[in-house]
Protein backbone atom coordinates (compact mmCIF):
# COMPACT_ATOMS: atom_id res chain seq x y z
CA UNK A 1 0.00 0.00 0.00
CA UNK A 2 1.45 3.45 -1.00
CA UNK A 3 1.78 5.83 1.45
CA UNK A 4 0.43 8.87 0.63
CA UNK A 5 1.23 12.51 1.47
CA UNK A 6 -0.86 15.27 2.54
CA UNK A 7 -0.67 19.09 1.98
CA UNK A 8 -2.88 21.71 3.66
CA UNK A 9 -4.77 23.47 1.32
CA UNK A 10 -6.12 26.94 2.23
CA UNK A 11 -9.59 27.41 0.30
CA UNK A 12 -10.05 31.12 -0.59
CA UNK A 13 -13.14 31.60 -0.85
CA UNK A 14 -14.97 34.80 -2.96
CA UNK A 15 -18.37 36.03 -1.99
CA UNK A 16 -20.49 37.79 -4.65
CA UNK A 17 -23.20 39.94 -3.09
CA UNK A 18 -26.65 39.61 -4.41
CA UNK A 19 -28.27 42.30 -6.55
CA UNK A 20 -31.02 41.84 -3.79
CA UNK A 21 -28.69 43.01 -1.58
CA UNK A 22 -28.69 46.15 -0.28
CA UNK A 23 -25.53 46.91 1.22
CA UNK A 24 -24.06 46.50 -2.98
CA UNK A 25 -25.93 49.97 -3.12
CA UNK A 26 -23.42 52.94 -3.48
CA UNK A 27 -24.36 56.12 -0.87
CA UNK A 28 -25.60 59.21 -3.30
CA UNK A 29 -24.17 61.40 -1.39
CA UNK A 30 -20.31 59.85 -1.53
CA UNK A 31 -20.80 60.20 -5.17
CA UNK A 32 -21.48 63.22 -5.13
CA UNK A 33 -18.32 63.93 -2.68
CA UNK A 34 -16.25 62.00 -5.11
CA UNK A 35 -17.64 63.84 -8.21
CA UNK A 36 -16.66 67.25 -6.31
CA UNK A 37 -13.12 66.53 -5.24
CA UNK A 38 -12.15 65.07 -8.62
CA UNK A 39 -13.38 68.28 -10.06
CA UNK A 40 -11.54 70.95 -7.54
CA UNK A 41 -8.33 68.47 -8.32
CA UNK A 42 -8.27 69.43 -11.76
CA UNK A 43 -8.83 72.96 -11.13
CA UNK A 44 -6.09 73.40 -8.89
CA UNK A 45 -4.10 71.34 -11.36
CA UNK A 46 -4.76 73.66 -14.31
CA UNK A 47 -4.12 76.73 -12.03
CA UNK A 48 -0.86 75.63 -11.22
CA UNK A 49 0.09 74.87 -15.12
CA UNK A 50 -1.31 77.98 -16.05
CA UNK A 51 0.84 80.12 -13.12
CA UNK A 52 4.32 78.38 -14.31
CA UNK A 53 3.20 78.87 -17.72
CA UNK A 54 2.97 82.63 -17.26
CA UNK A 55 6.27 82.40 -14.86
CA UNK A 56 8.69 80.89 -17.48
CA UNK A 57 7.46 82.44 -21.01
CA UNK A 58 5.23 85.59 -20.32
CA UNK A 59 7.14 87.44 -17.47
CA UNK A 60 10.50 87.28 -18.69
CA UNK A 61 8.97 89.08 -22.09
CA UNK A 62 7.37 91.72 -20.39
CA UNK A 63 9.92 92.87 -17.75
CA UNK A 64 13.23 92.18 -20.59
CA UNK A 65 14.91 95.55 -21.61
CA UNK A 66 12.40 98.37 -20.07
CA UNK A 67 14.70 100.45 -17.43
CA UNK A 68 13.15 101.16 -13.76
CA UNK A 69 11.72 104.45 -13.97
CA UNK A 70 11.82 105.23 -17.58
CA UNK A 71 8.23 106.57 -16.71
CA UNK A 72 6.32 108.68 -14.23
CA UNK A 73 3.82 105.29 -14.28
CA UNK A 74 6.39 102.77 -12.16
CA UNK A 75 8.05 105.03 -10.46
CA UNK A 76 6.74 103.61 -7.41
CA UNK A 77 6.20 100.14 -8.37
CA UNK A 78 8.88 97.99 -6.73
CA UNK A 79 9.23 97.74 -3.48
CA UNK A 80 12.61 96.87 -2.93
CA UNK A 81 13.22 95.06 0.73
CA UNK A 82 17.22 94.54 1.06
CA UNK A 83 19.77 97.30 0.50
CA UNK A 84 21.86 95.02 -2.28
CA UNK A 85 18.18 95.03 -4.24
CA UNK A 86 18.00 99.04 -3.72
CA UNK A 87 21.39 98.69 -5.65
CA UNK A 88 20.70 96.51 -8.50
CA UNK A 89 17.62 98.10 -9.43
CA UNK A 90 19.77 101.41 -9.13
CA UNK A 91 22.20 100.56 -11.46
CA UNK A 92 19.94 98.48 -14.02
CA UNK A 93 17.97 102.09 -14.23
CA UNK A 94 20.89 104.39 -14.91
CA UNK A 95 23.16 101.64 -16.93
CA UNK A 96 20.58 102.52 -20.10
CA UNK A 97 22.49 105.95 -20.45
CA UNK A 98 24.91 104.19 -21.34
CA UNK A 99 23.30 102.46 -23.92
CA UNK A 100 23.92 103.33 -27.42
CA UNK A 101 20.14 102.04 -28.37
CA UNK A 102 18.63 104.43 -25.41
CA UNK A 103 18.09 108.08 -26.07
CA UNK A 104 19.61 109.35 -22.83
CA UNK A 105 16.75 109.24 -21.23
CA UNK A 106 17.10 109.78 -17.29
CA UNK A 107 15.55 107.34 -15.08
CA UNK A 108 12.93 109.42 -12.84
CA UNK A 109 13.71 108.99 -9.47
CA UNK A 110 13.54 113.03 -9.27
CA UNK A 111 10.38 114.65 -10.37
CA UNK A 112 10.43 117.96 -11.63
CA UNK A 113 8.32 120.26 -10.52
CA UNK A 114 9.43 123.82 -11.59
CA UNK A 115 12.62 125.64 -13.64
CA UNK A 116 13.29 129.06 -12.80
CA UNK A 117 15.39 129.67 -15.50
CA UNK A 118 17.65 132.95 -15.97
CA UNK A 119 19.56 134.28 -19.46
CA UNK A 120 21.48 136.67 -20.54
CA UNK A 121 22.22 137.12 -24.25
CA UNK A 122 25.05 138.89 -25.44
CA UNK A 123 23.43 139.70 -28.76
CA UNK A 124 25.14 141.79 -31.77
CA UNK A 125 21.82 142.60 -33.00
CA UNK A 126 22.28 145.33 -35.37
CA UNK A 127 25.76 146.52 -37.21
CA UNK A 128 26.87 149.50 -34.53
CA UNK A 129 26.49 146.62 -31.24
CA UNK A 130 29.42 145.00 -30.53
CA UNK A 131 30.36 142.78 -27.38
CA UNK A 132 34.08 141.84 -28.89
CA UNK A 133 34.70 138.28 -27.80
CA UNK A 134 31.32 138.36 -25.74
CA UNK A 135 29.46 138.01 -29.17
CA UNK A 136 26.21 135.41 -29.07
CA UNK A 137 27.12 134.34 -25.51
CA UNK A 138 24.63 133.14 -23.16
CA UNK A 139 24.73 133.38 -19.72
CA UNK A 140 22.63 131.41 -17.58
CA UNK A 141 21.54 130.38 -13.86
CA UNK A 142 18.91 127.59 -13.39
CA UNK A 143 17.18 126.66 -10.74
CA UNK A 144 15.04 123.06 -10.62
CA UNK A 145 12.73 122.45 -8.11
CA UNK A 146 12.03 118.77 -8.12
CA UNK A 147 10.67 115.87 -5.86
CA UNK A 148 12.04 112.58 -5.26
CA UNK A 149 10.20 109.47 -5.88
CA UNK A 150 12.46 107.27 -4.84
CA UNK A 151 14.87 107.45 -2.19
CA UNK A 152 18.58 107.70 -3.96
CA UNK A 153 21.52 109.66 -3.88
CA UNK A 154 22.19 110.63 -7.31
CA UNK A 155 20.83 113.96 -9.02
CA UNK A 156 20.74 113.41 -12.92
CA UNK A 157 19.96 116.48 -15.33
CA UNK A 158 20.88 116.63 -19.57
CA UNK A 159 23.04 119.02 -20.37
CA UNK A 160 24.48 119.37 -24.02
CA UNK A 161 26.96 122.13 -25.30
CA UNK A 162 26.87 123.60 -22.15
CA UNK A 163 29.82 124.96 -19.87
CA UNK A 164 28.80 123.84 -16.17
CA UNK A 165 29.77 126.02 -13.16
CA UNK A 166 28.62 126.42 -9.55
CA UNK A 167 26.40 122.68 -9.02
CA UNK A 168 24.39 123.16 -5.54
CA UNK A 169 21.61 120.95 -3.98
CA UNK A 170 19.23 122.56 -1.29
CA UNK A 171 16.00 120.96 0.72
CA UNK A 172 12.95 122.59 0.65
CA UNK A 173 14.14 124.77 3.56
CA UNK A 174 17.16 125.90 2.02
CA UNK A 175 19.75 123.61 4.01
CA UNK A 176 23.17 122.82 1.82
CA UNK A 177 22.82 119.00 0.17
CA UNK A 178 26.66 118.26 0.62
CA UNK A 179 27.94 116.62 -3.04
CA UNK A 180 29.99 113.98 -3.16
CA UNK A 181 30.98 114.23 -6.64
CA UNK A 182 30.20 115.60 -10.10
CA UNK A 183 30.51 113.48 -13.25
CA UNK A 184 30.53 114.23 -16.90
CA UNK A 185 31.44 110.80 -18.30
CA UNK A 186 28.26 110.89 -20.60
CA UNK A 187 28.13 113.36 -22.73
CA UNK A 188 24.33 114.20 -22.35
CA UNK A 189 24.17 114.04 -18.52
CA UNK A 190 25.63 116.18 -15.65
CA UNK A 191 25.77 113.66 -12.78
CA UNK A 192 25.60 114.64 -9.66
CA UNK A 193 26.26 112.24 -6.09
CA UNK A 194 24.48 113.81 -3.20
CA UNK A 195 26.40 112.20 0.54
CA UNK A 196 23.55 111.70 1.83
CA UNK A 197 20.52 109.91 0.75
CA UNK A 198 17.18 111.94 -0.77
CA UNK A 199 14.21 111.66 1.19
CA UNK A 200 11.34 109.93 -0.83
CA UNK A 201 8.35 112.23 -1.13
CA UNK A 202 10.48 115.40 -0.10
CA UNK A 203 11.43 118.57 -2.54
CA UNK A 204 14.85 119.73 -3.31
CA UNK A 205 16.61 122.39 -5.58
CA UNK A 206 19.20 121.74 -8.06
CA UNK A 207 20.98 125.01 -8.92
CA UNK A 208 23.28 125.12 -11.50
CA UNK A 209 25.33 128.09 -13.30
CA UNK A 210 25.80 127.70 -16.95
CA UNK A 211 27.31 129.31 -20.62
CA UNK A 212 26.95 128.66 -23.73
CA UNK A 213 27.20 130.02 -27.16
CA UNK A 214 24.36 130.74 -29.08
CA UNK A 215 25.04 128.53 -32.38
CA UNK A 216 25.02 130.22 -36.18
CA UNK A 217 25.16 127.05 -38.01
CA UNK A 218 22.68 124.70 -36.75
CA UNK A 219 18.84 125.52 -36.27
CA UNK A 220 18.30 123.61 -33.40
CA UNK A 221 18.24 124.57 -29.64
CA UNK A 222 19.63 128.03 -29.32
CA UNK A 223 20.71 129.57 -32.43
CA UNK A 224 20.83 132.99 -33.73
CA UNK A 225 19.29 133.85 -37.25
CA UNK A 226 19.70 136.80 -39.68
CA UNK A 227 17.62 139.51 -41.73
CA UNK A 228 17.98 142.29 -43.52
CA UNK A 229 15.85 145.66 -42.40
CA UNK A 230 15.83 148.95 -44.41
CA UNK A 231 19.24 147.45 -46.03
CA UNK A 232 21.49 146.57 -42.56
CA UNK A 233 21.91 143.45 -41.20
CA UNK A 234 20.24 142.45 -38.08
CA UNK A 235 19.97 139.21 -35.65
CA UNK A 236 17.85 137.48 -33.39
CA UNK A 237 18.40 134.81 -30.91
CA UNK A 238 15.45 131.86 -31.04
CA UNK A 239 14.87 128.20 -29.56
CA UNK A 240 13.78 125.01 -31.03
CA UNK A 241 13.76 122.54 -28.44
CA UNK A 242 12.20 119.54 -30.31
CA UNK A 243 12.95 116.58 -29.95
CA UNK A 244 16.11 116.30 -27.76
CA UNK A 245 17.44 120.25 -27.78
CA UNK A 246 16.60 121.57 -24.56
CA UNK A 247 19.22 120.21 -23.28
CA UNK A 248 21.56 122.28 -25.00
CA UNK A 249 19.69 125.47 -24.02
CA UNK A 250 19.39 124.75 -20.06
CA UNK A 251 20.40 122.12 -17.88
CA UNK A 252 17.33 120.45 -17.97
CA UNK A 253 15.19 116.59 -17.50
CA UNK A 254 14.65 116.29 -21.41
CA UNK A 255 12.68 113.13 -21.36
CA UNK A 256 8.71 114.13 -22.64
CA UNK A 257 7.03 112.74 -19.56
CA UNK A 258 9.25 114.65 -17.63
CA UNK A 259 6.14 118.13 -17.20
CA UNK A 260 7.13 121.57 -14.97
CA UNK A 261 6.58 124.67 -15.07
CA UNK A 262 8.92 127.38 -16.45
CA UNK A 263 9.41 130.72 -14.73
CA UNK A 264 12.02 132.81 -16.96
CA UNK A 265 13.99 136.08 -16.91
CA UNK A 266 15.57 137.53 -19.63
CA UNK A 267 18.26 140.34 -20.18
CA UNK A 268 18.89 141.15 -23.17
CA UNK A 269 20.38 143.93 -25.47
CA UNK A 270 18.62 147.29 -25.11
CA UNK A 271 16.06 148.27 -28.18
CA UNK A 272 15.24 144.60 -28.63
CA UNK A 273 12.29 142.04 -27.08
CA UNK A 274 11.91 138.84 -25.48
CA UNK A 275 9.02 136.79 -25.77
CA UNK A 276 8.52 133.19 -24.37
CA UNK A 277 5.61 130.67 -23.02
CA UNK A 278 4.56 132.92 -20.21
CA UNK A 279 3.23 136.06 -20.50
CA UNK A 280 5.39 138.67 -19.58
CA UNK A 281 4.89 140.46 -15.96
CA UNK A 282 7.60 143.45 -15.72
CA UNK A 283 9.92 144.64 -17.74
CA UNK A 284 12.80 146.97 -16.33
CA UNK A 285 15.48 148.95 -18.64
CA UNK A 286 18.93 149.69 -17.09
CA UNK A 287 21.80 151.25 -18.94
CA UNK A 288 22.12 149.61 -22.45
CA UNK A 289 19.82 146.06 -20.78
CA UNK A 290 16.47 145.70 -20.90
CA UNK A 291 15.32 142.86 -18.55
CA UNK A 292 11.95 140.84 -18.91
CA UNK A 293 10.23 138.95 -16.56
CA UNK A 294 7.59 136.17 -17.83
CA UNK A 295 4.75 134.40 -15.76
CA UNK A 296 4.59 131.02 -14.61
CA UNK A 297 4.11 128.63 -18.26
CA UNK A 298 1.69 125.64 -17.98
CA UNK A 299 2.70 122.54 -17.06
CA UNK A 300 4.48 121.09 -20.25
CA UNK A 301 7.23 118.70 -21.17
CA UNK A 302 10.82 120.76 -22.13
CA UNK A 303 10.31 120.05 -25.63
CA UNK A 304 8.01 122.81 -26.09
CA UNK A 305 10.04 125.24 -24.12
CA UNK A 306 10.19 128.87 -26.33
CA UNK A 307 12.08 131.97 -26.27
CA UNK A 308 12.96 134.35 -28.51
CA UNK A 309 15.03 137.96 -28.69
CA UNK A 310 14.65 140.40 -31.72
CA UNK A 311 13.90 143.82 -32.54
CA UNK A 312 10.47 142.74 -34.30
CA UNK A 313 7.59 144.51 -33.97
CA UNK A 314 4.06 143.35 -34.03
CA UNK A 315 0.40 143.09 -34.57
CA UNK A 316 -2.01 142.18 -31.56
CA UNK A 317 -5.82 141.47 -31.39
CA UNK A 318 -7.75 139.75 -28.52
CA UNK A 319 -10.13 137.00 -28.75
CA UNK A 320 -12.57 135.05 -26.24
CA UNK A 321 -9.54 136.73 -23.54
CA UNK A 322 -6.70 135.11 -25.33
CA UNK A 323 -3.75 137.51 -26.62
CA UNK A 324 -3.25 137.04 -30.10
CA UNK A 325 -0.21 138.64 -31.77
CA UNK A 326 1.72 138.00 -35.24
CA UNK A 327 5.86 138.91 -34.73
CA UNK A 328 7.11 140.27 -38.15
CA UNK A 329 10.33 142.50 -38.44
CA UNK A 330 9.35 146.38 -38.47
CA UNK A 331 9.86 146.68 -42.33
CA UNK A 332 7.04 143.81 -42.94
CA UNK A 333 4.24 145.00 -40.37
CA UNK A 334 1.73 145.25 -43.14
CA UNK A 335 2.64 142.30 -45.02
CA UNK A 336 1.66 140.35 -41.85
CA UNK A 337 -1.95 141.51 -41.93
CA UNK A 338 -3.38 137.88 -43.55
CA UNK A 339 -1.37 136.09 -40.55
CA UNK A 340 -3.22 138.49 -38.05
CA UNK A 341 -6.78 138.03 -40.04
CA UNK A 342 -6.46 134.08 -39.91
CA UNK A 343 -5.47 133.83 -35.90
CA UNK A 344 -8.74 134.25 -34.74
CA UNK A 345 -10.50 132.09 -37.13
CA UNK A 346 -7.94 129.83 -35.98
CA UNK A 347 -8.16 129.70 -32.76
CA UNK A 348 -12.39 129.31 -32.93
CA UNK A 349 -12.08 126.85 -35.12
CA UNK A 350 -9.96 124.50 -32.57
CA UNK A 351 -12.17 125.74 -29.58
CA UNK A 352 -15.26 124.82 -31.63
CA UNK A 353 -13.46 121.17 -32.30
CA UNK A 354 -12.31 120.59 -29.12
CA UNK A 355 -15.32 121.87 -27.07
CA UNK A 356 -13.10 123.40 -24.99
CA UNK A 357 -11.50 127.13 -24.38
CA UNK A 358 -7.84 127.67 -25.13
CA UNK A 359 -6.44 127.33 -21.58
CA UNK A 360 -3.72 129.94 -22.08
CA UNK A 361 -3.70 133.47 -22.07
CA UNK A 362 -1.73 134.20 -25.02
CA UNK A 363 -0.92 132.86 -28.88
CA UNK A 364 1.74 134.30 -30.70
CA UNK A 365 3.08 133.18 -34.54
CA UNK A 366 6.47 134.62 -34.59
CA UNK A 367 8.44 134.56 -37.91
CA UNK A 368 11.72 133.15 -38.43
CA UNK A 369 13.93 133.32 -41.02
CA UNK A 370 14.64 129.46 -41.18
CA UNK A 371 11.23 129.26 -42.77
CA UNK A 372 9.92 130.62 -46.31
CA UNK A 373 8.64 134.15 -46.14
CA UNK A 374 5.40 133.29 -47.98
CA UNK A 375 4.34 131.37 -45.31
CA UNK A 376 3.53 134.53 -43.42
CA UNK A 377 3.61 137.58 -45.50
CA UNK A 378 0.79 138.17 -47.65
CA UNK A 379 2.82 140.91 -50.27
CA UNK A 380 -0.09 142.65 -52.20
CA UNK A 381 2.61 143.72 -54.69
CA UNK A 382 3.28 139.90 -56.02
CA UNK A 383 1.68 137.23 -56.99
Amino acid sequence: MTNLETEDITVIRFTVPSSDDPSNERSPTTASSAIFQLRLGLCIAFLLIAIGLYLILIHPMATDNVPFGSGIENKLDITLNTEKEKENEYDIAYGYLNDTRDRHQIPLFNLPLIYKLEFKFFLPWKSSINFGDQNYLMIGKSQMIFTVAKTNKRVQVHTLDLHIGEVRVEDDIGRVVPVEEINRDSPHVLDIYTTNMLVENMNYTLHVSFTGKVSRQKRVGIFSSQYTARGEERHLISTHCQTQHARSVFPCIDNPEAKARFQVKVIHPYGTSAVSNGMESNITTEGDWTTTFFESSPVMSTYLFALAVSDYAFLETMRNGVRLRVYVPSTNVEDASLAMDNLPRILDFYEDYFQMSCPIDKLGKYKLFIYFEIAIFDRKSET
